[in-house]
């Protein structure tokens, strides 16, 4: 009779996870570049932590880390063109 080895039906586990994971797919049309802007462009390296975007007033808020400018309100009517409020 073999000695059991306890974990040793452990290592087979990730393998077959992996085997029977599902792939991703995309789920709808991919994201497409329209517009940029750099509110602070006299600031270099300003780093923007979160952006959240308010499409019933068409406007989005960027917070800025680490500097003194806080929230940015930008105007996005038009995506191409965005405009900094």
């Amino acid at each position: 009779m073999r000695p059991s080895r306890p974990g040793a039906h452990l290592l087979l586990l990730p393998l077959v996870l992996a085997l029977l994971a599902p792939t991703a797919h995309a789920s709808g049309p991919p994201l497409q570049y329209v517009g940029s802007l750099n509110p602070y462009p006299e600031r270099a390296g300003t780093t923007y932590s979160t952006v959240a975007v308010d499409t019933d007033r068409q406007v989005a808020y960027m917070a800025s880390v680490f500097s003194p400018q806080g929230v940015s309100v930008i105007d996005i009517h038009d995506p191409s063109l965005p405009i900094h409020v």
